[in-house]
């Protein structure tokens, strides 16, 4: 009995290129590339793709979201900023 999951045979990073658009990602040797921000994405599930592109094409406002932790005295690792 095989251990993987069957997801893996049904995706491939080719099948996602055609999903996501050529302009965003690229497929090469078996890796699903990202254009924009030129690193490898688990081309397996689809909710690590959506949430690589929510994060990626969100920049300013990822950065709004950190300014505003930082104005709030919030730190990445949730201790108080000491100012």
């Amino acid at each position: 009995m095989s251990t993987h999951s069957k997801t893996i045979l049904y995706f491939t990073p080719a099948s996602r290129v055609v999903e996501f658009g050529s302009r965003t990602f690229a497929a090469d040797v078996g890796l699903l590339m990202c254009k924009i921000s030129n690193v490898t994405v688990d081309h397996v599930r689809r909710h690590t793709i959506t949430d690589h592109l929510r994060i990626v094409k969100r920049p300013s406002e990822q950065i709004a979201m950190r300014k505003a932790d930082t104005d709030a005295g919030i730190t990445p690792k949730g201790r108080p900023c000491l100012l």
